[in-house]
């Protein structure tokens, strides 16, 4: 997988999509949460769902702050939480995030 690529000062919303099999499917009564490994306390974020009408089915952001993201390679995960309060959490993903020029 192709590590995520971001910039300090990134405040645009990362917008992602639940898949089963390919297919996007509604996400009421989930939850979605990102861990990133910075030091010395890794960055947790609660994502938002969007509205689940048929175009937007399986969609969820996590919002930054201006002050959230370091620059460096971190190891990050997202856990799933279930409507019956199950979890599950993602392989270990890559985040790059980068300096802005100037």
């Amino acid at each position: 997988m192709k590590p995520v690529a971001l910039k300090v000062k990134d405040t645009a919303p990362s917008i992602l999509t639940y898949r089963v099999f390919g297919e996007p499917i509604d996400i009421t009564g989930y939850s979605f949460t990102i861990k990133i490994a910075f030091t010395p306390e890794p960055l947790v974020k609660v994502a938002e769902i969007l509205n689940q009408t048929t175009d937007d089915k399986g969609r969820f952001k996590f919002s930054w702050g201006a002050d959230d993201l370091t620059v460096g390679q971190f190891p990050f995960e997202i856990m799933t939480t279930f409507p019956d309060s199950t979890e599950k959490t993602s392989p270990t993903m890559q985040m790059n995030v980068e300096a802005r020029i100037g």
